[in-house]
């Protein structure tokens, strides 16, 4: 209820709404990726990580723990080759990295593609894998974005339910 009185005071009655969220996100991430992602915020946030702790001792002891993603089912061992298994106690941070570093990767391929004013259209709000846009545009051109956040990398795809409200806004919620 919080949302709604706040989406009706503050935002325009000619908005969309859209979620997304990630397919399989945690079995998703390649090592490749989650790598590139811990190096971009470890260089982005250096100053304010504790010096003993190098991008090549994160990096390692990532890939020590993702090489060695051991888990039991029905009674049986497995050994996980791809992403994180969702028990792993660094998986919800990894995952959010790894989503963070894609997001930022977002703004800059909207920039480049839309041009720069496309990014005061996008409203984001995002917890893990799950994405909540206001979007001020055209719905056409959301689905330029839309096509955009399933570009950023291969293995990562994400599923979308939008809900065009067009001038009913204050209806819908009053």
């Amino acid at each position: 209820v919080a949302l709604l009185r706040y989406l009706t005071d503050h935002v325009e009655s000619t908005v969309s709404f859209m979620t997304l969220d990630v397919v399989n996100l945690y079995t998703n991430i390649t090592a490749r990726l989650g790598q590139e992602a811990l190096c971009y915020w470890i260089e982005k946030c250096r100053n304010n990580i504790d010096d003993r702790f190098t991008t090549q001792f994160v990096t390692e002891a990532t890939d020590l723990v993702l090489k060695n993603n051991i888990f039991m089912f029905n009674d049986r061992y497995f050994h996980q080759v791809k992403g994180t298994a969702m028990g792993t106690k660094m998986a919800p941070t990894y995952a959010t990295l790894t989503l963070g570093y894609l997001e930022e990767m977002l703004y800059h391929r909207i920039s480049e593609k839309l041009g720069e004013e496309y990014l005061e259209f996008i409203k984001m709000k995002r917890y893990l894998d799950d994405c909540f846009i206001i979007w001020s545009n055209d719905e056409s051109n959301f689905n330029i974005v839309y096509n955009v956040f399933n570009t950023l990398d291969p293995d990562i795809k994400f599923t979308m339910e939008k809900k065009f409200f067009r001038n009913t806004l204050s209806r819908c919620f009053s």
